[in-house]
């Protein structure tokens, strides 16, 4: 069943090609920059097969195959002080006729160093989530998001 007082939203159904490791088909992966109003598609999977993935809710980051992250980390550069965490644009992974956004504080990581700043503070820094991971074939390329 599904506990709707949980979730804000709709509720999207998707074939999973592989049930023994949640995979599923994702079309394309796209990046959408503050103030514009266009998508840009980054053409990282094939038009006929897309790019296989497999979903895994106990991670904290995003993996691709490095071809793909290197192409996705050419519109997305997070700044290690954080100043332009809610400002970075919002990278979208469009399975089947569904984009699913994440916004810039959605893949990025918010550190807090034991160290203290010249303040007094705990040294606070971001990194991005985005990381490459080529898996090879028979089980990759593989997106884990």
């Amino acid at each position: 069943g599904v506990a709707r007082q949980f979730f804000e939203g709709g509720i999207f159904w998707h074939k999973v090609l592989s049930p023994s490791y949640w995979e599923i088909r994702i079309k394309d992966v796209l990046v959408k920059k503050p103030g514009q109003t266009g998508v840009l598609r980054l053409n990282v999977c094939d038009d006929l097969k897309g790019c296989k993935a497999a979903i895994d809710t106990g991670t904290s980051l995003i993996t691709g195959p490095s071809t793909s992250i290197k192409k996705l980390l050419k519109h997305v550069s997070v700044e290690e002080d954080c100043s332009n965490q809610k400002v970075l644009p919002s990278v979208g992974f469009e399975i089947d006729d569904v984009v699913y956004w994440l916004a810039g504080p959605d893949y990025t990581l918010t550190v807090e160093d034991s160290a203290e700043n010249m303040y007094g503070q705990p040294q606070v820094f971001c990194i991005g989530g985005f990381r490459d991971l080529d898996i090879p074939p028979e089980r990759g390329p593989l997106w884990i998001p």
